[in-house]
């Protein structure tokens, strides 16, 4: 077979190309602790003995190709790698990505997913909505009654009738720990259709909150994609949600999330955990997850030294319904979150050249 025309084999390259993949190094940003240069390093090194071993290797524009039945892949490209690390889980995961530095990664990302709690950041958005407009004080106090117990996650229904609180305070329970009686309390202060009506507001078609949490009576939530879920992280990430001060607020509270495994579980936890290291916080996630038996979601803000950026992974038609932090779809999500966090760091802020 011909070698295509625009792609010419060239052997003595390949000193050049192993050299371009090297030196990605060179330019790594001078910072506190240089475990994040060895991160960097041993992810160029796997790429480097990747392309080592393949023998129809082509060169052009720093690309690196491969011929596969006369079609040139780059079968090394990000996304690529990422449906190459995913190909053993037997469900489905779907992403969205934005770098802010115009790199977009986009895996499926309309696909229209159950939303378990990640409506939660939706019924938030609203909430802060009619803060921003001088319609709610936060300041407000709410009574927790009968009328609002639901099973699930959270921390109400575990104390008495009768709990006053702000509601702020019953917002950041909501999203810090996901807790269902906060949620219905709000959805009942705040109303389905204004709520719905801000998600369609802001353009979002294929997000809706169907009813309250109550798992006798409803079989589901509320419907949502991954690029509408990580919408609204992008707004926040730009201070561009309602205003500058309403997304800093709402970023506030999201940074405190308890459950956002799927994004973290692999990612360096030192950098993470200034608290009890006394060393300086060099990551920060800011996120919401959602789970119930036909999905885990996790999606939010990554924050490093080299800048910010938006992950979104979504993941359905699995086998297992159970609930437990080794379920495949958090152990493929994470690995996933790893990759883009690499990627990210390796190429100083943005996940392509």
């Amino acid at each position: 077979m011909d070698e295509p025309q625009s792609y010419k084999r060239e052997p003595e390259l390949e000193n050049k190309i192993n050299y371009n993949v090297l030196k990605l190094n060179v330019k790594l940003i001078s910072i506190k602790n240089d475990a994040f240069k060895i991160n960097s390093i041993i992810f160029l090194i796997l790429n480097y003995i990747k392309v080592v071993i393949f023998t129809n290797v082509y060169y052009n524009s720093s690309k690196i190709l491969f011929l596969i039945g006369g079609i040139m892949i780059d079968k090394l490209s990000f996304e690529e790698r990422i449906k190459a690390e995913t190909t053993s889980f037997n469900g489905k995961i779907c992403i969205y990505a934005n770098d802010f530095r115009g790199n977009i990664i986009d895996i499926n990302a309309d696909e229209q997913f159950e939303s378990a709690s990640c409506i939660k950041t939706y019924i938030l958005t609203h909430l802060f909505k009619e803060v921003h407009e001088g319609k709610i004080n936060l300041k407000e106090k709410l009574v927790y009654n009968k009328d609002n117990f639901v099973v699930g996650s959270g921390i109400l229904r575990s104390l008495d009738f009768g709990v006053s609180l702000t509601v702020k305070d019953f917002a950041t329970l909501m999203i810090i720990i996901s807790d269902n009686i906060a949620t219905n309390i709000l959805i009942d202060y705040l109303g389905i259709e204004n709520i719905n009506n801000t998600i369609k507001e802001l353009g979002l078609n294929n997000t809706i909150l169907h009813n309250k949490i109550d798992f006798d009576k409803y079989p589901r939530l509320g419907t949502t994609t991954p690029r509408d879920y990580g919408f609204i992280f992008e707004k926040i990430c730009n201070k561009e949600l309602w205003s500058a001060n309403i997304s800093d607020e709402m970023l506030e509270i999201f940074k405190m999330q308890n459950y956002n495994s799927i994004l973290t579980r692999n990612l360096p936890q030192y950098y993470l955990d200034s608290e009890d290291t006394g060393d300086e916080e060099l990551i920060y996630i800011a996120s919401k997850s959602g789970s119930m038996n036909a999905c885990r979601n996790d999606g939010g803000i990554i924050s490093t030294p080299y800048g910010k950026y938006v992950l979104v992974l979504f993941a359905k038609d699995f086998y297992d319904p159970l609930y437990y932090p080794d379920h495949e779809a958090t152990l493929f999500g994470a690995k996933v979150s790893r990759l883009f966090f690499d990627q990210y760091l390796s190429l100083e802020g943005k996940f392509k050249l």
